[in-house]
């Protein structure tokens, strides 16, 4: 989800338009309880107080004109490059080695390579990320607008936060005419090695079983 200071910045490199005809626009996030009333609300943008409604949109679309932009502006992306190490920083930039031993001099290095950064340690080398104990699952589902029985079309469900007595769920409408949904809930789960957690991704069954755990509640 990108808020209006996001749209507002890329709107300034020309790529808010082709973004926001991929994503879906809203405004609000409701906050509903398991009898569905309303108890509160969350603005997320506003056309009209920020410029842009807030905008949600899948990563595959979002990268995809990222890289178009940037081929267009002679950017040169690097695929298959593992970072290594700072070897030296000063006021003039940086140089740092990848994985294969070459180095790369650059006016900055931005550290966007996740909870297992190695940027991050080569900052703050004493410093260990702490796992909360929360696991994230995240389901996408299409949604049917036509009602078979009406001939009516449905409109997109809203941006909402669903809480229950055991569970909350979020449900995320994606894709320009709300055609998908993301469904977003969090399980407490044990800490796993960084092999593990990629084994739990691939398993399917065990996602489906905890993502549905105390579904009835």
């Amino acid at each position: 989800m990108l808020a209006p200071n996001a749209l507002r910045l890329l709107d300034s490199l020309g790529l808010y338009q082709q973004l926001r005809s991929r994503g879906f626009n809203f405004s609000t996030v409701e906050f509903r309880d398991e009898a569905d009333n309303i108890n509160d609300k969350w603005q997320m943008g506003n056309s009209a107080k920020y410029g842009y409604d807030a905008l949600r949109i899948t990563r595959p679309a979002f990268l995809d004109v990222l890289r178009a932009a940037v081929d267009e502006r002679g950017v040169k992306v690097k695929y298959g490059a593992r970072y290594s190490h700072v070897v030296e920083e000063s006021q003039q930039g940086v140089t740092f080695q990848l994985g294969d031993g070459s180095q790369i001099k650059s006016d900055i290095l931005v550290g966007a390579d996740g909870v297992y950064s190695e940027v991050r340690k080569s900052i703050t080398p004493t410093i260990e990320p702490i796992y909360s104990g929360t696991l994230a699952l995240i389901a996408t589902i299409k949604r049917r607008f036509a009602n078979e029985n009406t001939n009516q079309t449905n409109k997109p469900p809203q941006t909402t936060f669903f809480h229950g007595q055991s569970n909350a769920l979020l449900v995320l409408p994606q894709e320009h005419d709300g055609s998908q949904a993301s469904l977003g809930t969090q399980r407490k789960y044990p800490e796993q090695s960084r092999e593990d957690w990629v084994h739990l991704g691939y398993d399917k069954d065990k996602l489906y079983d905890l993502f549905m755990q105390d579904a009835s509640k």
